[in-house]
């Protein structure tokens, strides 16, 4: 079946398609009115060089490494599973994503919550657990806080937005499965119904064949006028006689390719079989002469 086939199905049992139809529909605004939407909310992190360029104290060793090696170590840390699992023991979310390009020591924090307010707090407590992390690397060295790097929050995540993605791809889900459901009840109710017509269809058709088989059919055509009084008149030509095959002798046989009388021999010459196939196969066969235009010639004669 071809799409021009299934539209012709469709058109043909529109009232069941139809209500079909309705109802996938409204079940995909069922749905879509029903799944709440997720709201995301972005944090920036700025990280900062230590304030004072000569230490008196212990080097740091971070600033050797580079700022950007203690951000993905508290990164690292923070982004967890054990750390995600208990942000989602408090309630909140643990769809929590850390960016931090090479370009500029900035790190991103994206997190997809529930509700605005799921959203908002997990970028705080992201941003406080990268704070803490980020001290507690350097504290270890033993560094005075002049020689700390430090951090500067631009944004934490106070404006968070709608993002409709999955209520989009619940509409688009239930809207495949409802026009799938159409389909496929369409077809299945034609089947249906054409199946039924074909059982009702046969035994009608049965009866109507056997009784034309049982009929007399008469082939062939009437004489009218004289030609059938004179026909009615003629007697019946004779049955003919079925002549039963003779079976040829070996010396026949040799007889009749040399063209001489064949020669039989005498104790299958008497044999009553032989005699009768032999009366048989010379006897003359009368033919009745067929009337022309169902008259006697005789009629015409003067």
């Amino acid at each position: 079946m071809d799409l021009w086939d299934l539209t012709k199905v469709l058109a043909r049992r529109w009232y069941v398609a139809l209500p079909l139809l309705l109802a996938s529909v409204v079940a995909a605004v069922f749905v879509s009115i029903n799944v709440r939407p997720d709201y995301r909310a972005q944090g920036y992190l700025q990280m900062l060089p230590p304030q004072r360029t000569e230490s008196k104290g212990p080097r740091n060793p971070w600033l050797d490494l580079g700022i950007g090696s203690l951000g993905d170590a508290a990164i690292v840390k923070v982004t967890d599973n054990t750390e995600l699992g208990r942000l989602a023991d408090r309630g909140l979310s643990d769809n929590v994503l850390v960016n931090f390009p090479r370009e500029s020591p900035l790190l991103g924090i994206e997190v997809v919550g529930n509700s605005p307010e799921q959203a908002t707090a997990t970028v705080r407590e992201i941003i406080r657990l990268l704070n803490a992390e980020i001290v507690a690397k350097q504290e270890q060295y033993g560094l005075a806080p002049a020689d700390m790097i430090t951090t500067l929050t631009l944004n934490d995540g106070a404006l968070p937005e709608v993002v409709t993605s999955k209520v989009k791809r619940v509409i688009v889900v239930a809207g495949g499965i409802g026009l799938l459901i159409t389909v496929g009840g369409t077809v299945a109710v034609d089947a249906l119904l054409r199946r039924r017509q074909r059982r009702r269809a046969t035994p009608e058709a049965e009866p109507a064949s056997r009784a034309e088989a049982a009929s007399p059919r008469w082939v062939g055509s009437v004489p009218t006028g004289d030609a059938g009084r004179d026909a009615d008149r003629a007697p019946a030509p004779p049955r003919p006689v079925p002549v039963q095959p003779r079976r040829t002798e070996p010396g026949e046989l040799a007889a009749r390719r040399d063209d001489r009388p064949a020669v039989v021999a005498p104790e299958r010459a008497t044999r009553p079989d032989f005699v009768a196939d032999r009366a048989r196969s010379d006897a003359t066969i009368v033919l009745p002469v067929t009337p022309t235009n169902g008259r006697d010639r005789r009629e015409n004669r003067p």
